[in-house]
């Protein structure tokens, strides 16, 4: 297993077809045995979805990405297997990472309604949970992204728990990442659960304009999930303890890049949390202005006009 891992991060593209020949039949495996752990096979298909979404790898404009909807639902099903199972946390934090990669390689209906279920559990679970019993730097990127791929799922989902928790627990959230990219992801999910859940109007627009505060806050962001130099160092002790891996370089930046909410492009020069708050600032407003006119609250004058 160590050995697959350490092949498929440094696969060329001429080996590609090789390799991808024999994921049908890892899949078939992992699914049909009573696995004792799940670190190693997330391990194994956290890599698989990689080469599919590196565009070096892909040769013919993006058919490794195609290939991949057909994995959808025995990947998914992997993923609620782990998180299910009374695992350590490295088995769940993995399980997260495939997610959202998966959420973010998703190009299909088919796809997406493949993860509707487990990622509807887990926004239950997280949405019923006291603050404190998840991770936020590990689940609320998947949330978020799930937010923003699949409004429509999550707005079904703030119907199964209680009214108003989940825009305050997405902005709240907001305020746990030094990160822009990754704040106005969350400060995007809050705007979607409070249309389909709404919170206090005060409560909620005091603690949104705030957290809008706290991202343009010129502090140096770098736009990078910081979650990902604890991923980093989990994989870098994985690789110590199973004979020197090569590191996980392009799962790394997929990760990175799966972070980005759909839609907001940093050009590779540009200061990234500029961008990304004028993208959001920008493509939120209207929606932001239909909010306020449903809510009796006292806004600044400046609403009127538009962002500041």
């Amino acid at each position: 297993s160590a050995l697959l891992i350490g092949v498929l991060r440094v696969v060329s593209q001429a080996q590609v077809p090789t390799v991808m020949s024999i994921l049908p039949q890892l899949l078939q495996h992992f699914s049909t045995t009573k696995l004792p752990a799940y670190d190693i096979p997330l391990d194994i298909v956290l890599e698989y979805v990689t080469i599919c979404s590196t565009p070096e790898l892909n040769a013919n404009g993006g058919e490794l990405a195609t290939q991949l909807q057909t994995y959808y639902p025995a990947m998914v099903e992997l993923c609620k297997r782990a998180l299910e199972a009374e695992e350590d946390d490295r088995s769940q934090e993995r399980a997260l990472r495939l997610l959202q990669l998966l959420l973010h390689c998703a190009l299909t209906p088919q796809s997406q309604s493949a993860i509707a279920e487990v990622t509807a559990v887990l926004f239950r679970s997280v949405m019923s949970a006291q603050e404190g019993d998840y991770s936020v730097h590990t689940v609320m990127p998947v949330l978020s992204l799930w937010a923003a791929r699949c409004p429509d799922q999550l707005r079904a989902a703030c119907g199964t728990v209680a009214p108003g928790v989940a825009p305050i627990r997405f902005l709240k959230a907001s305020r746990r990442f030094k990160q822009a990219v990754c704040q106005v992801g969350l400060l995007q999910a809050a705007l979607v659960a409070q249309s389909a859940s709404p919170a206090p109007a005060d409560e909620f627009w005091e603690l949104y304009f705030s957290s809008c505060a706290e991202t343009l806050r010129p502090d140096g962001k770098s736009g990078v999930n910081s979650s990902l130099g604890i991923l980093s160092k989990a994989f870098a002790l994985r690789s110590a303890a199973t004979g020197k891996l090569p590191r996980a370089v392009r799962l790394m930046k997929a990760l990175d890049v799966a972070s980005v909410p759909p839609g907001l492009v940093i050009p590779p020069e540009a200061n990234a949390q500029q961008v990304a708050c004028q993208w959001f600032f920008q493509g939120s407003w209207s929606l932001v202005q239909g909010l306020i006119s449903q809510s009796n609250v006292t806004v600044p004058a400046w609403l009127g006009g538009g962002p500041p």
